[in-house]
């Protein structure tokens, strides 16, 4: 799924940071914007963290709405941002150990 803007720099004392390379200003609050870059940004994060499990969770999760047809409009669907991030979290949820209170 990579390949969609994201990415991770590191400075000399080898410190990430995770980033989307580009961005829609003019989409910002208005439901348009594809979210895909920014969460696989944290995506790979989590996989420099050592979240591996996690990452591959949110990974998974985001292939399989892609897969169900869930996609915002500039990947020729008709979702929102919001919609599509519904989606993926109502995946993430599925796969996440219940814990007890």
């Amino acid at each position: 799924l990579q390949g969609s803007g994201e990415t991770i720099t590191y400075n000399s004392s080898g410190q990430a940071l995770g980033r989307v390379a580009r961005g829609l200003p003019a989409a910002a609050g208005k439901d348009l914007a594809n979210p895909t870059a920014l969460i696989m940004s944290a995506v790979m994060m989590l996989d420099h963290l050592g979240e591996r499990a996690a990452a591959r969770r949110i990974e998974d999760a985001v292939a399989a709405v892609l897969w169900q047809g869930v996609r915002t409009r500039d990947l020729g669907g008709s979702a929102g941002t919001r919609e599509y991030t519904d989606a993926i979290c109502r995946e993430l949820e599925g796969t996440m150990p219940k814990v007890r209170a």
